[in-house]
């Protein structure tokens, strides 16, 4: 005596798929001597580029405003700080995109950069008329 309700249904299960194999850019594929090489140039430049870029947030704004501007600068390097870990993550979906992604931000970053005005050989702007001024 089975009644529709006392009734199990078969379940079916299919096999897991097969693994996808990893697409990797040809031209990094056995070049660890490279890699190592440019990730330590890389290094050394944010260094450099740290030391310049509080030089230069110094220069660039007002007394009244000069450590306001260099203390949001420093805590949005240490948001980045925090985010750069996470960008290897990104390797999950493509083993090549953590690489795109560190090297496409300097490279943005560097041509931002351009539009920033000269600040060499000019006195440090005591208010905010003498930023307007130059």
């Amino acid at each position: 005596m089975n009644s529709a309700s006392e009734q199990t249904p078969e379940l079916h299960t299919a096999p897991p798929p097969a693994p996808r194999p990893r697409k990797r850019l040809p031209c990094l594929q056995d070049m660890r001597p490279l890699r190592s090489a440019l990730a330590l140039l890389g290094l050394g430049s944010i260094g450099v580029a740290f030391t310049c870029i509080s030089i230069y947030t110094g220069e660039l704004f007002p007394t009244v405003l000069r450590m306001t501007a260099v203390g949001l600068g420093q805590m949005s390097a240490r948001g980045g700080a925090i985010l750069g870990p996470l960008v290897r993550l990104l390797g999950v979906h493509h083993p090549s995109l953590p690489l795109l992604v560190y090297g496409a931000v300097p490279v943005l970053s560097g041509l931002t950069a351009l539009l920033l005005p000269e600040t060499q050989h000019l006195p440090l702007p005591d208010t905010i008329q003498d930023v307007q001024n130059q």
